[in-house]
């Protein structure tokens, strides 16, 4: 693939996890527990550590892999070794037993144990008496906010190994990654747009920038690399999100449509909308998380793909009327545009004074597209005047002040794609417009709107 380096990809912005790794396999010490969500880059971390030239002459590892097949059966995750194989004749001891001289008899040896939390009880024994017993330092990955058997939580627990919580990566950290998997300079707002929607998780990194790249849509010019065009999630990206979501019951899948069509939203709004079971079920399972936000409570996705999958699944009709349903609980809200555009897209009747009111606030925020669309609707919707007055708002005042540092979060309130907090127009560089066009740019899009709008002779008019 033109551009992308071949896997593995470099271990870019993990130095201290990896040190930190190295240090505890060291002559002497007992090994570590790695910790983390799901694709964080754990096994890849843990296969770099313990690559044979890093390894003491005459010691070998012995891998073993926790998976849910292997769960059902006793001692499952050591069945490729004769002494564990689940058939043996014996009690469960006598299993455990035979597997342990089994590894103790082959010699020095390192264990890996990969995704821990999900090993039958008997396997979970032998890795624990292999750590408490002295018989081969271990490393043990373990992922994050998953039930694991209890002797396998007791190895961090009663401190037989030291833990390591391994973090998705930071903004500066992808944007090195990208532009050293690349091999060139990344323009910065596709490089954090990047970032948002992948959560910083390496592997969804990979399988999006190399699904971008392949079909064309991020690209070098003038020797930047840069989106072009809006992305659009490989079958094998999307498969990897669903898997890590796993099967939603209709309760809990009506809270997560519901957050990644309003998110941020009032856990007392979506409460109401849905059912508090199911809004707790969807915290504890780690989809939706819920944060202070000044004195109340709100919710949002854990992970921003989660909510591109639950968009593109849940069909049409159906998102238009759960947009519906948040917009009717945003009556009261100060900010007009998240309900405004909440209800754009639902199957609320139009509301030409709350667009305009709406468009006003996008402009005040230097969100120029979000302005002329929400602008443009209000004339659709029977205000033909909207344009003309959001124009003639600035020569009374109205023309804001230089935007926020940053810029508006989520112009929307998260209402829509939830990378829009990230975004400009693809390719426009995510330059915000008082760096383009510091005195002239919501003139230009005021002047813009109502000229599409009302036509070329009325601006004479309206700036007479």
């Amino acid at each position: 693939m033109p551009g992308i380096v071949p896997s593995p990809w470099p271990l870019t912005g993990r130095g201290a996890e990896f040190r930190a790794v190295l240090a505890a396999l060291r002559r002497g010490s007992v090994g570590v527990v790695l910790a983390g969500g799901a694709g964080v880059g754990k096994t890849r971390l843990v296969r770099e550590a313990v690559a044979p030239r890093r390894l003491p002459p005459g010691r070998r590892v012995v891998w073993v892999q926790g998976s849910a097949a292997a769960r059902a059966l006793p001692l499952g995750a050591f069945a490729g070794m004769e002494a564990g194989r689940s058939g043996a004749s014996g009690t469960a001891a006598d299993a455990v037993g035979r597997t342990l001289r089994a590894l103790d008899a082959s010699g020095p040896v390192l264990l890996v144990v990969d995704d821990a939390h999900l090993l039958d009880e008997l396997s979970a024994i032998v890795v624990h008496r292999m750590v408490t017993r002295g018989l081969a330092p271990a490393v043990v990955t373990i992922r994050t906010g998953e039930d694991a058997p209890d002797l396998v939580t007791a190895l961090w627990k009663d401190e037989h190994l030291p833990r390591l919580d391994l973090e998705p990566l930071g903004r500066d950290d992808a944007a090195a990654l990208v532009a050293q998997v690349l091999g060139g300079r990344v323009e910065a707002a596709s490089a954090h747009r990047l970032w948002t929607l992948t959560g910083g998780s390496p592997l969804f990194l990979r399988h999006l920038l190399a699904g971008e790249v392949d079909a064309g849509r991020f690209k070098a010019s003038s020797g930047t690399w840069r989106w072009v065009a809006e992305p659009v999630l490989t079958p094998e990206l999307a498969a990897l999100v669903r898997d890590q979501m796993g099967a939603l019951d209709p309760g809990v899948r009506d809270v997560v449509d519901l957050v990644a069509l309003g998110e941020p939203l009032a856990v007392g709004t979506l409460v109401a909308l849905s059912a508090p079971d199911a809004v707790e079920a969807a915290e504890a399972r780690g989809l939706v998380r819920v944060e202070s936000a000044g004195a109340g409570l709100v919710a949002r996705l854990a992970h921003p793909l989660y909510g591109e999958i639950r968009r593109a699944a849940m069909g049409r009709l159906r998102a238009r009327r759960l947009r519906g349903l948040v917009a009717g609980t945003l009556a009261d809200a100060p900010d007009p545009i998240p309900r405004a555009v909440l209800t754009l897209e639902s199957d609320l009747p139009p509301d030409p004074s709350l667009f305009l009111r709406a468009a006003t606030a996008a402009v005040r925020l230097y969100d120029l597209p979000l302005a002329e669309r929400l602008s443009r609707a209000a004339a659709a919707s029977g205000d033909a005047e909207a344009p003309r007055r959001l124009h003639a708002r600035r020569g009374r005042g109205g023309h804001p002040g230089r935007p926020p540092a940053g810029g508006r979060a989520d112009p929307r309130g998260g209402a829509g794609s939830v990378d829009a907090l990230s975004r400009g127009r693809p390719g426009s560089g995510g330059a915000r417009p008082d760096e383009v066009h510091p005195d002239g740019a919501v003139a230009d899009v005021e002047q813009g709107v109502f000229v599409a709008a009302v036509g070329v002779d009325a601006v004479a008019v309206a700036q007479g």
